[in-house]
């Protein structure tokens, strides 16, 4: 278009417009469009929201930085305000287990198709390349470990054996441990898959290798013999955490118990046979029945990590889930035990996998802890553990998207710059309260990378509807979408409680989400905006920089039309058997409001009636 446009024209000498001959050619006249469809192209730049169903978490404690894998194969990774990036494995696997390797910029993934690939974040390129690959034959990989600062890799399979990868060289090393070397010399039966994996923190060369049925094994890699052996088949294993000495560690059950084990001098080891008698056996949750003595039964505690403060030199626990299971149901949940307190924090939704950010990332040091970073099922939370009542960081990015579905979006691209700081404005003045009172003060844990943020020349502002009624503000004009200001319109209405059992399909999905949006239209320069709900109503909002109290106004406008049938062509054949053939029908839209305002009298009731289409539009009398 450039040459096009730079390029005289071969009449310009003709032209008067031309300014003499050779000038330039005159763009209403001379440009000729010869772009086609195939030289464009439509292709993702941001993703903006939190990953679709999360599956795998992980943290790089020095550098700063978080990844989830989800289902389909996506990995993001997170850290300060404009450090985002995805990539995605080539097959769309779920991605079983993310580990960092750690201030290294690299991690590695585990995926259901049996691969491990080690990831690079490789500065020239942008964006994380695959630099190694492994793909396991004949087994199903099931567990993955690999402590800081360590070369080896520990793979663990569905069949109960356990690889050793070479994280120099990236192959199988010819060392491994068979399933029947790990189980009790007495039993029989398969040990199952290996649920976990974990090296002694005080001597990397023992490994703790566990299985679902219950069966724990100590396994001497030098001597290459199982040293001890632990059984507790009261319930099925969750997790395994070891303490800071490695003399014990702490496993979580199905039941809701943690059971602590410890181990034994290598004088009083014996031959390897399995010990059944745990150092303690405790219900955190577990309430007691007054008749049997017997523990109510509890939800099972998922993972739970032991760690010992630095600065009181307690130790302390953090589990998820081990709730009493109660008739109302049992809220997903985060315990928090140290000493002798126990803070239980509720959550809004399932927690699928939590990490603990602590001031070191060695295992066999005391940890102090700064913040839990728990992934749920729609949402990442990191609580404030320095802080009284454990309140939970502001979240920087834009991940509440769905807290309900969108039902439509507006995108308007360069908006004014000013209405973007005032919607700001107002929204951090509503907010502003609240953030004092519920939110954490600190910083987000979170906070690594270099800042990424890239910001366009004009400005974006994105407008989303949702189905609970709520209508919220972002600001997209850099790669880190900010949530600018949030309106919720069913505050405006009475919920319409009476259904209709025979009422049809439509009518039924109205009654589950009778304030959903479906169409929204601002106006920038007046700052004027109209949206249209699901319900058949129309809103009209205009923006102002305080708030104060007025009276909503609002006005019923039935609409009124006529059909023909013969403008149709619907007359019957026979007007022998159809004697109103050829007449007029009245029909009315809506025929009943499904939304009523809220603390104010509909005017539109069951014997009202419009007969004249005027009525509707009589100023003179308005109902508000």
């Amino acid at each position: 278009m450039r040459q096009s446009v730079n390029s005289p024209s071969p009449n310009s000498g003709n032209s008067n417009n031309s300014g003499g001959n050779g000038g330039p050619a005159s763009l209403e006249q001379d440009l000729i469009e010869s772009l086609a469809p195939g030289q464009f192209t439509a292709e993702s730049t941001l993703t903006h929201g939190f990953p679709n169903k999360p599956t795998a978490l992980a943290f790089d404690p020095l550098q700063k930085i978080m990844a989830i894998g989800n289902r389909t194969g996506k990995v993001r990774v997170y850290g300060r305000p404009g450090v985002d990036l995805e990539f995605e494995h080539k097959k769309e696997v779920a991605v079983l287990k993310i580990i960092f390797v750690v201030n290294t910029g690299r991690l590695l993934t585990a995926t259901a198709d049996n691969a491990i690939s080690l990831w690079d974040f490789n500065r020239k390129k942008g964006s994380p390349e695959r630099v190694q690959w492994l793909q396991m034959q004949r087994e199903n990989i099931t567990e993955i470990c690999m402590e800081f600062q360590d070369k080896w890799l520990y793979i663990g399979t569905d069949k109960g054996n356990v690889h050793i990868l070479n994280m120099e060289t990236f192959t199988l090393s010819g060392y491994k441990i068979d399933w029947n070397r790990l189980m009790d010399p007495l039993t029989k039966h398969l040990p199952g898959p290996i649920k976990h994996i974990s090296t002694n923190p005080a001597d990397s060369s023992r490994i703790l290798v566990a299985f679902e049925t219950g069966l724990i094994c100590l396994w001497d890699l030098t001597v290459k013999k199982g040293e001890q052996r632990f059984v507790h088949t009261a319930s099925v294993l969750k997790s395994i955490c070891w303490h800071m000495e490695g003399k014990q560690f702490v496993c979580s059950h199905a039941d809701g118990s943690l059971v602590t084990w410890q181990l034994k001098p290598a004088a009083q080891a014996g031959e390897g046979l399995a010990s059944k008698s745990p150092v303690s056996i405790i219900f955190p949750h577990g309430k007691k029945d007054k008749e049997t003595g017997k523990v109510e039964p509890c939800e099972p505690i998922e993972k739970v990590l032991w760690r010992v403060d630095r600065s009181n030199y307690v130790d302390y626990f953090v589990f998820s889930g081990g709730l009493s299971i109660d008739v109302t149901g049992v809220p997903p949940s985060i315990t928090f035990m140290r000493g002798k307190s126990t803070t239980v924090l509720e959550l809004e939704h399932n927690v699928m996998d939590f990490l603990l950010a602590t001031d070191t990332p060695y295992i066999n040091d005391y940890q102090e802890p700064k913040a839990i970073i728990g992934m749920l099922t729609n949402d990442v939370v990191a609580i404030d553990c320095k802080s009284p009542g454990y309140p939970c960081f502001k979240n920087p990015y834009a991940m509440d998207f769905n807290d309900s579905p969108v039902t439509c979006c507006k995108y308007v691209v360069d908006c004014p710059a000013d209405l973007i700081c005032a919607l700001y404005k107002v929204g951090y003045m509503n907010t502003s309260k609240d953030a004092r009172k519920g939110f954490s003060a600190g910083q987000w844990p979170v906070d690594g990378g270099c800042d990424g943020s890239e910001t366009c020349a004009y400005s974006e502002l994105v407008i989303t509807g949702h189905a609970d009624g709520s209508l919220r503000f972002w600001d997209s004009s850099s790669t880190c979408m900010q949530s600018l200001y949030k309106i919720k319109t069913a505050k405006f209405f009475e919920k319409v409680k009476k259904k209709d059992k025979d009422s049809s399909t439509e009518a039924a999905n109205l009654d589950e989400d009778p304030f959903s949006i479906t169409h929204i239209t601002l106006c920038t320069e007046s700052r004027l905006l109209a949206i249209a709900g699901a319900s058949t109503y129309v809103m009209f909002f205009k923006y102002q920089k305080k708030e104060k109290a007025t009276e909503t106004k609002f006005m019923e406008i039935p609409i009124v039309y006529e059909v023909s049938n013969l403008s149709h062509g619907l007359e019957k054949k026979d007007s022998s058997s159809s004697p109103n053939s050829g007449t007029k029908q009245h029909f009315e839209f809506p025929p009943r409001p499904l939304l009523q305002v809220a603390s104010q009298s509909a005017a539109y009731t069951e014997s009202a009636a419009y007969t004249d289409p005027m009525d509707a539009f009589n100023f003179d009398k308005p109902t508000y």
